[in-house]
């Protein structure tokens, strides 16, 4: 018998936030490295920082109703 999964589960990264270097010319005649860190990848149904700023709010709601608003079509919608 299949179990749905838990909470605490569904809502960890599945793949870490890694950091993407950006490569320029004119970064790199100056000796700059640009990093991009690529939280859009954190999580494939909680897209950018919407992990972050939901994660610990839907933990906590675990069992219990929940109410969140966003705009129409916004990825706050999609993410809840």
């Amino acid at each position: 018998m299949n179990h749905p999964p838990r909470p605490e589960t569904l809502l960890r990264p599945r793949v870490p936030s890694p950091l993407q270097e950006v490569r320029d010319d004119r970064f790199a005649r100056r000796g700059v490295t640009l990093l991009l860190k690529r939280d859009d990848l954190i999580h494939p149904d909680l897209p950018g920082n919407k992990w972050r700023k939901l994660a610990l709010n839907l933990e906590a709601a675990a069992g219990r109703a929940l109410l969140t608003f966003g705009g129409a079509y916004s990825n706050h919608l999609r993410a809840t």
